[in-house]
């Protein structure tokens, strides 16, 4: 937040930009301003870094490289409505040009990577659920097994399925698929193989009612 001083600070370059017809920057504040005698419209651009420009380009460049089938996909969708890595790449010119800072686009970038690993998860979750409900669906309605082992089945499934997902994806973008990925997408495989069949069940069972 800018206290007093700070405000002085910057009416007094303000002036000075205007007096002299020409761009003061601010290093404290990241931005410059050029401001003239005919123009009453301020304009100001943050400072530029070159380094920090190929940093971002290299960090969007490694995002994508990393993501798989599942990622890909996403992203074209996203990149046809004017989203995803598209409008990182228009926001990356923007901070070439000073129109915008450099944090913001890595928020920007770090929201995109987090939104693309998000968007692979979720797809193994819906598949993994859905092939649950058909496991089960196929076994205990013709009395096959018990509900109890239906269940087992389905939350086997789930498990099974999210993790070949998950697993395939990682191998279509050369991507590691560690041990941590492998326990976290059996947990959460199971828990949709297990809650998807049980939800279809009890939906069933009140429409009956």
């Amino acid at each position: 937040m800018l206290n007093l001083s700070d405000i002085k600070q910057i009416e007094y370059i303000q002036n000075t930009a205007i007096n002299e017809n020409k761009q003061v920057s601010l290093p404290k504040f990241g931005i410059s301003i050029k401001q003239s005698k005919n123009n009453t419209k301020d304009s100001f651009k943050h400072n530029v870094n070159n380094d920090d420009i190929s940093n971002l380009k290299q960090q969007l460049r490694d995002i994508l490289k990393k993501q798989g089938l599942i990622g890909k996909a996403w992203n074209g969708i996203k990149c046809i409505f004017g989203g995803g890595s598209k409008k990182i790449e228009k926001a990356v010119k923007r901070a070439e040009k000073g129109e915008i800072s450099i944090s913001e686009v890595q928020k920007m970038l770090e929201k995109f990577d987090k939104g693309q690993k998000m968007s692979v998860d979720i797809a193994a979750d819906v598949v993994s659920g859905l092939s649950a409900i058909v496991a089960y669906n196929t076994t205990v309605p013709k009395d096959k097994v018990s509900v109890a082992a239906g269940l087992a089945i389905s939350t086997m499934t789930g498990a099974g399925v999210k993790t070949g997902i998950k697993a395939s994806d990682a191998l279509s973008a050369k991507r590691k698929y560690t041990g941590k990925d492998f326990a976290y997408d059996m947990t959460t495989g199971a828990i949709s193989g297990l809650i998807g069949p049980s939800s279809n069940a009890i939906g069933a069972y009140t429409t009956k009612k």
